[in-house]
Parts: C-alpha cells; sequence; structure tokens
C-alpha cells in the first residue's frame, strides 16, 4: 500500500492543474498539440480511474496498471519533445507531466 498522505498530496495536486487539452477537447484538429492532447486525455481518463479506484479502496494491482499507464505517459513525453512550443505552453504540459508521474508513482508503489 503506498503512502496514502503522500498520494492524497500528489492526487489534490494533481487534480488542481489544468489539463492541457482544451484544443482537443473542443476539436481543434489543426491545433499543433492536438495528435500530443489527444494522448494525454487518454492518458488522463485512465490516472483519474486508476486514483479513483484507489481512493475507493477497489482491491485492484496497481503496480502493473500504473506501469502501463507510466509507459503510455512517457509516449506523451516523446511526442511534447517534438513539437516546437512557445515556452509557457511547454512549461504546461511539462508540469502536468510531472504531476501525473507523481500520481503513478505512488500507485506502481501500491
Amino acid at each position: 500500500m503506498p503512502d496514502s498522505q503522500k498520494f492524497v498530496r500528489d492526487w489534490f495536486a494533481w487534480r488542481r492543474h489544468n489539463a492541457p487539452v482544451s484544443r482537443f477537447r473542443n476539436g481543434q484538429t489543426f491545433a499543433p498539440t492536438y495528435d500530443l492532447e489527444c494522448a494525454l486525455d487518454h492518458v488522463i481518463s485512465s490516472v483519474a480511474s486508476l486514483g479513483s479506484g484507489f481512493l475507493s479502496g477497489e482491491e485492484w494491482d496497481y503496480s502493473p496498471l500504473a506501469a502501463d499507464r507510466f509507459e503510455r505517459l512517457e509516449q506523451v513525453a516523446a511526442m511534447l519533445g517534438n513539437i516546437e512550443l512557445d515556452a509557457a505552453v511547454q512549461d504546461e504540459f511539462t508540469a502536468y507531466i510531472e504531476a501525473t508521474r507523481a500520481v503513478l508513482k505512488d500507485l506502481y508503489e501500491s
């Protein structure tokens, strides 16, 4: 079982971040970040389900599930590295990815 207090802190810090996926959710298919946002949105949904399950006391084997999501998140991070963005937008994605990594690390250690 991960450190519940650390997980809760990381979980709520992650939830406070605005997910940088508005262009994808608004169907802006020509946005340079559209594919990145689509991939990130899928990771977000999956991480949200895992975290909610943990908070609800679901008895899942979190380590392999978190490892799979972490791998998907790293693919998103690699996509980010291949897109030329202004620094503020790059920082927004980077901060969100880092917060997501923290949640997944906590779940992996469960």
